[in-house]
């Protein structure tokens, strides 16, 4: 709050040099996008991209009043940029010169100087629900670059940059006035904590206070007093509250101080904020490969935070062997398991686990003679360590858990021994096992059928022969390849596009080349990306057509571990439309994280569920963890047997439920034509009509009303530029299509694993595309 503060200062001080900073835009990309005063909605915005090479936001301010008789003059308009993406360097022109750079860094307050005296600042006002930086900036330039009587031409421009981080503006013709009528306030505060502990509450005034005590009360009963300093332009006074202080805060907590001064401050979420904490907080071990007699020792990486936030950080640790028998020592080389345990204030219990690998001889020893210690290994398995270890220090693999995750997961493993397998999916179904053991889980383990169908039926999803039902004009199928040319030529990245209607295959090509300058063949495998996401959702409804799962069911009763009281009622419906209030959630939220349950039943309490739908990625690692629980199988094992295998999808894997899937454009379309065909494809059933439409975009409402937008299990609508209202697919932050259009029975895939350095270039060549394979649909003529 402390910034808003400066900054009203800075105007109340000297409000005849502020004018506003956006009167009429110049040039610029339309992208609505929330701001900090749209109340969570999209407002009008003009975007640039630091990837998009030599794009630029150009706009006119106010006009400079006639009679300007000051030194400097200062202008102020909203934007926003996304600080969570990077910090990446943009250009700001004056009248056409360029005058200085500055960069998305995700600071509350900054400044930069520019030429001839000029000073560009930024004032955060709120974060969008994604972490991008929304507030004011604002520009003060020397009086003699202000032409009288006229606005000032400015201009934000990209300078190269291979990551893509966005600027808009908001085109606000009353930022400065909004500022002074509905954002100055009497007094500004925040709540804080150090390492997590006890709590400060900041107050800050504008000039008038120094000197004068403050006394917080809530429930009648002062708290905490302390006397405001001066502090730069404002007055401003930290006060502490123990942790049993905290405990007696309840609205309404006020806040008076000098003579007859009062206002009121929020109650802090301070517990929420300790708690989502904690998911971030990490267990390391001194070393996860080791020789015989003697376990490694864990500990938190930062155990003064953890004892700030549940009260202690001592973990009680136990081992165990490869057949799940708990030991005290490694007796014997290979796998080991490590489970630590820390119970907070209020009992929970916080588990964590690792994979932990022992070789034969002291680690030096052992690694100095590798070629020795391995030698009862495949040629696959050494091939597979050495393709690990690649130009790394042998000896820093002691202290990498991926390391030991390769070596356990690697006992056993022979080359093309299993499709859609890896060193670490052999470790994931080792734990799956491990924890139905150790939890001692009473649910029982149902078995997923796979897609049915008669035998003499299975057939190929695709048509086969080479004389279409109907006859595509040649030109309209030359404007489709043209397009995708031209699209490769233009972006610098491949792609392989994949046409199908009514079970043909219209168009099937490849265009452009990889990195290494090689040319990408038909069934070449792209980065999916979230179109991850549809493929889980394909997936789960046949665990929903075959009852195993109740899309509106809690997920407690799948997940034992999740509370029973004291938290809201999260079902697998809101893991899949977004629903679920995850949207917080930090890298440690993925299907791979062992501990996944657990932490969840930590923090679902303090998730906001169906309050408004948020993208995410957790609901699907959830929703992974659920089917594992009831079939006792990995989801890595779970597409390949009741999804890649059945509809031949050859050059697919996939071993994550919302973004790892690589594949080409073929085995995305065999998907595309399953879902088409509602559920079945080749002569089998994967679900039923029934379960198809429940999979589909549908209204999603929360305790508030309906929320916005529709969305299905894995689906969103996707139509337009040609294609009926009634398209769906999913999209993917690589730039790869999906899109399956029941009212033109078509499928259009184009695999690829970037959008490319200009998104403009991106999205003019997908609406082509999606127009062109439209217009080929409408114009052909039937054979027969």
């Amino acid at each position: 709050m402390e910034p808003r503060a400066l900054l009203q200062a800075q105007i109340n001080k000297e409000p005849h040099l502020w004018l506003e900073g956006h009167a009429r835009t110049l040039k610029g990309k339309p992208a609505p996008y929330q701001s900090h005063r749209s109340n969570g909605k999209r407002d009008p915005a003009f975007v640039i991209r630091t990837n998009e090479s030599g794009s630029s936001i150009e706009w006119e301010t106010a006009r400079v009043p006639s009679d300007l008789q000051v030194g400097s003059i200062r202008f102020l308009w909203t934007c926003g940029y996304g600080s969570n993406l990077g910090n990446e360097p943009l250009k700001l022109s004056v009248n056409g010169t360029e005058n200085m750079c500055f960069t998305t860094r995700g600071d509350s307050v900054w400044a930069v100087e520019g030429q001839g005296g000029s000073r560009l600042s930024f004032t955060l006002m709120g974060r969008s629900e994604y972490g991008a930086s929304l507030g004011y900036m604002t520009l003060e330039i020397p009086a003699a670059m202000c032409p009288r009587g006229m606005p000032i031409t400015l201009a934000i421009a990209t300078v190269s940059s291979a990551i893509e981080v966005w600027y808009r503006l908001y085109p606000y013709g009353s930022s400065l006035q909004y500022f002074l009528s509905n954002e100055q306030r009497r007094i500004y505060y925040s709540w804080g904590t150090e390492d997590f502990g006890d709590a400060t509450l900041t107050l800050v005034t504008q000039k008038g206070s120094e000197g004068e005590t403050a006394v917080l009360q809530s429930h009648n009963s002062d708290l905490v007093r302390g006397t405001f300093a001066r502090f730069a332009d404002i007055d401003r006074l930290e006060l502490r509250l123990t942790r049993d202080q905290e405990q007696g805060l309840a609205a309404p907590i006020i806040v008076s101080w000098g003579a007859g001064k009062i206002d009121t401050v929020e109650a802090p979420n301070l517990e929420e904020r300790r708690i989502k904490a904690l998911m971030e907080e990490e267990i390391d071990f001194d070393c996860y490969i080791f020789g015989p007699g003697k376990f490694p020792h864990p500990g938190w990486r930062h155990p003064k935070t953890v004892r700030n936030l549940i009260g202690s950080d001592e973990l009680r640790t136990r081992y165990f062997d490869e057949r799940f028998a708990e030991v005290e020592r490694p007796e014997k080389p290979g796998r080991y398991a490590a489970v630590m345990e820390c119970s907070t204030s209020t009992g929970f219990l916080v588990r964590r686990f690792a994979t932990l690998y022992c070789v034969p001889v002291p680690f030096a020893v052992w690694i100095d003679k590798a070629e020795i210690g391995l030698s009862e290994w495949s040629s696959y398995q050494l091939a597979e360590f050495r393709r690990f270890l690649g130009g790394k220090d042998p000896m820093t693999l002691q202290t990498s858990a991926d390391a030991a995750i390769l070596l356990a997961g690697l006992e056993g493993m022979a080359a093309g021994s299993l499709p859609n397998d890896s060193p670490r999916i052999r470790d994931r179904q080792w734990w799956i096992d491990f924890k139905r053991n150790l939890l001692g889980d009473s649910q029982r383990q149902r078995d997923l059928r796979t897609p049915v169908g008669i035998p003499d039926s299975i057939r190929p999803v695709f048509s086969q022969t080479r004389v279409l039902r109907y006859n595509y004009h040649a030109a309209d199928i030359e404007r489709i390849r043209q397009i995708c040319s031209s699209w490769a030529e233009q972006s610098g990245v491949p792609n392989e596009t994949v046409v199908v209607c009514e079970g043909e295959i219209v168009f099937d090509e490849a265009f452009g080349k990889k990195a290494d300058g090689a040319y990408v063949n038909k069934r070449s495998p792209m980065w999916m990306a979230s179109i991850t996401k549809l493929l889980t959702g394909a997936l789960a409804m046949q665990f929903v057509d075959q009852g195993l799962i109740d899309l509106d069911a809690p997920v407690a009763n799948y997940l034992p571990e999740l509370p029973a009281q004291n938290a809201p009622a999260l079902t697998m419906r809101d893991l899949f439309t977004h629903t679920n209030g995850f949207a917080w959630h930090g890298e440690w939220a993925s299907d791979w994280n062992m501990a996944l349950e657990n932490y969840l039943a930590y923090c679902l309490p303090v998730c906001q569920v169906r309050e408004k739908h948020q993208y995410n990625r957790m609901g699907y690692a959830v929703a992974g963890k659920v089917l594992e629980r009831i079939t006792g199988k990995s989801v890595p094992y779970l597409f390949y047997t009741h999804l890649l295998k059945p509809l031949g999808m050859t050059a697919t894997f996939v071993d994550n439920t919302y973004g790892s899937c690589q594949s080409s454009a073929y085995d995305i379309a065999l998907v595309g034509q399953m879902l088409l065909n509602k559920g079945k494809a080749g002569g089998r059933t994967y679900f039923s009509d029934q379960s198809f439409e429940k999979m589909l975009p549908h209204p999603v409402y929360g305790p508030n009303g309906r929320l916005e937008p529709d969305w299905g299990i894995g689906t969103a609508w996707l139509g337009g530029n040609g294609l009926s209202d009634k398209t769906f697919g999913h999209e993917a932050a690589s730039g790869a299509i999906l899109r399956i259009d029941p009212s033109l029975q078509l499928v259009i895939v184009s695999a690829r694993d970037r959008i490319g350095p200009d998104y403009s270039i991106y999205e003019l060549y997908r609406n082509r595309l999606f127009s062109a394979a439209a217009i080929a649909v409408k114009n052909r003529q039937r054979v027969y």
